[in-house]
Parts: structure tokens; C-alpha cells; sequence
């Protein structure tokens, strides 16, 4: 069976070179391009992880984060923030001390989404 992950990430770019990527690693990608319809495609599609944009526009990555934990259809599903600025990382250090989602990655290359793949492969084992 296909691991299946929800990437939630507002950049049509971005969002097809990272499925495309995700495609060739065996996974199956749902992509939403905005907070409020990552939230509906989670509650439905019941992926196995997923993977959040931080710096998405009106409904922030935190806020998606945030709904995700506190619904109990989805509170169990590992998340990962990703962003591309390096600031939004270190404003999130703040957030953090609530538990709601793992610490965001600073993905913003192929490379580093692999990295952020092999930490939710992480998360599902724990």
C-alpha cells in the first residue's frame, strides 16, 4: 500500500515539482492551495501524513495546524510545517511551546523535501 500524503502549499509550482517528487519516492500526493481546503481534503482523504506550507496566505500554516489537532477526525495525523524564509522558522520557535505540530523544516529545494519525507516516515514509527 502507497503511503498517502495531503501537501498543503498555495505555490501551483511548487505544489507539482514537489508531487512529482513525492510520485517517484511511491507516495500518493492529495495537494490543497489553501488552508481552509487542506482542512476539508484531510477530514475526507484521511492521508497518512501531512505536509504544511507555513507561509500560506489568509489561513497560515499554523492556523491549519491548529484546526488539524483540535479536530478529532484528524488530531492524530503527523504534520510538518515547511517554509522558504528562514525568519518564519525562527518566529515559529514562539508558537511552539503550544505542541500543536513538529518543529517546521526549511524546505524550499527537491533535496529537502526528501528530508522532510524521511522525518514524517519518523513520525508515523513513533
Amino acid at each position: 500500500m502507497h503511503r498517502r500524503i495531503l501537501l498543503i502549499e498555495d505555490s501551483s509550482a511548487r505544489a507539482a515539482r514537489f508531487h512529482a517528487i513525492m510520485r517517484r519516492a511511491g507516495l500518493m500526493t492529495h495537494i490543497a492551495h489553501s488552508g481552509p481546503d487542506g482542512l476539508i481534503i484531510a477530514r475526507h482523504y484521511r492521508p497518512d501524513a501531512i505536509l504544511v506550507d507555513l507561509e500560506l496566505p489568509g489561513m497560515d500554516g499554523r492556523a491549519v495546524a491548529r484546526a488539524l489537532k483540535a479536530d478529532p477526525a484528524t488530531a492524530e495525523l503527523p504534520v510538518v510545517l515547511f517554509c522558504s524564509r528562514a525568519e518564519l522558522l525562527e518566529a515559529w520557535l514562539d508558537w511552539r511551546d503550544d505542541g500543536v505540530a513538529e518543529a517546521p523544516q526549511h524546505y524550499h529545494t527537491e533535496q529537502a523535501l526528501v528530508g522532510a519525507l524521511f522525518q514524517l516516515e519518523a513520525l508515523q514509527r513513533a
